[in-house]
């Protein structure tokens, strides 16, 4: 009988997650550049040994191109510490986003990317740039 409630625990909060994981996540008092339109955010630190990598391997530029070639915003949000990630105002007025961005990936970790349209994460992704992508040409193709 234990085995039969803690099933139907898992498969109801399992249902749930799925569900929410799927929805837009709000971002609270998002700044004006993410509150219209579609965005693709990059937040890094200066002293990531990932971060770096993404940036000297040339994602960054691919990303650029992507959002210059679909018409979307595209922002690069660092910081200069890895010590600095979970300090309260760390990213300035885009602190919200990076919160709902590491929120939303479901790990605390950069380099990590977020799609936005109107205010809201519509997915993150921690050190996957191309699922970003792949999301975001889902999203702008309708």
């Amino acid at each position: 009988m234990d085995k039969i409630i803690l099933t139907a625990f898992a498969l109801f909060f399992g249902a749930i997650y799925f569900y929410m994981s799927g929805q837009p996540t709000p971002i609270e008092n998002p700044p004006a550049a993410l509150a219209k339109g579609p965005t693709l955010v990059y937040f890094g630190t200066r002293d990531c040994p990932a971060c770096r990598s993404f940036v000297r391997s040339g994602g960054l530029r691919q990303m650029e191109d992507f959002a210059r070639a679909n018409r979307i915003t595209f922002l690069v949000k660092e910081i200069d510490s890895l010590r600095d990630l979970r300090k309260d105002g760390a990213f300035g007025e885009f602190t919200s986003a990076w919160r709902a961005t590491a929120g939303k990936s479901g790990r605390f970790a950069v380099p990590s990317f977020a799609f936005v349209r109107d205010g809201a994460i519509i997915d993150a992704e921690a050190g996957n740039w191309h699922g970003i992508l792949r999301k975001a040409a889902e999203d702008i193709k309708g």
